[in-house]
């Protein structure tokens, strides 16, 4: 396919409004919106969820945009193991290569959930009371974690551009940054996160064995950073932040 923009963006929690605010306000037409995992879907039944994208899917068709996402923590797998869409907005599954405008971009979601269980030194933002946790099935799935698929790493080729929700453990931020408090409640926390962002590194490690990997965008963290890391441009994207890819770095 091909686009006049192809557009990475931060985890927006549902919000899509977020995205249809940038929209409006560049005026952006014909182009692919990638969202780096924390779309916020299964946290509603199936028809309601069905009804929201219904609803979103008329604003990005009516200018031609496109909208994908990979998983992220805070989202239900079952929605992005089966490739499920509505119109316009697709989930895609785990090691799924799109080509945009002769680039190829590689996403693999998962990450772990810091604020699954109860912790008297955190509030919930809504009702300003200690965090009650999260309930298995209904907004936590033990799901969630990185999968590691060397059979597929194994087989891609001219991958120019990767998007995780989680990152490598050699990207910023430091492992333990911010979660610190949430690790006095949840004992296995610092091993699993560990766990996660090695076996990240793990897939840049192969990945990088046959790829020219350009571009690595990730989310997860809520705050924006920038690194260049043995050629590749490591980008953290904050909450709901828009990055429309310079595509002059590529040779096509």
């Amino acid at each position: 396919m091909t686009y006049d923009n192809i557009i990475f963006v931060g985890d927006i929690h549902q919000n899509i409004k977020l995205i249809l605010k940038f929209i409006k306000e560049y005026d952006i037409s014909n182009s692919l919106f990638y969202v780096c995992g924390d779309f916020g879907i299964g946290f509603d039944t199936k028809r309601k969820e069905v009804g929201r994208l219904r609803h979103y899917d008329a604003s990005f068709k009516s200018k031609n945009n496109k909208l994908i996402a990979i998983r992220g923590n805070h989202d239900n797998p079952e929605y992005f193991q089966n490739n499920f869409k509505y119109g316009s907005i697709e989930c895609l599954p785990d090691y799924s290569v799109i080509t945009a405008n002769d680039i190829n971009i590689l996403g693999i979601g998962g990450a772990i959930s810091v604020d699954r269980l109860p912790n008297s030194d955190m509030y919930d933002n809504y009702t300003k009371k200690p965090w009650k946790g999260r309930k298995e099935g209904l907004n936590y799935w033990s799901g969630e974690i990185v999968n590691y698929n060397e059979e597929k790493l194994i087989k891609l080729s001219g991958i120019d551009v990767v998007v995780t929700h989680d990152s490598p453990d050699f990207c910023f931020p430091e492992l333990y940054m911010g979660i610190e408090k949430w690790m006095k409640s949840d004992f296995n926390l610092k091993e699993e996160v560990i766990k996660n962002r090695s076996v990240l590194t793990k897939i840049y490690d192969k990945l990088s064995e046959k790829n020219d990997i350009k571009y690595w965008f990730y989310g997860h963290f809520h705050m924006y950073n920038f690194s260049e890391i043995n050629g590749t441009r490591f980008i953290l994207l904050d909450i709901g932040m828009c990055y429309n890819l310079d595509e002059r770095h590529f040779n096509k």
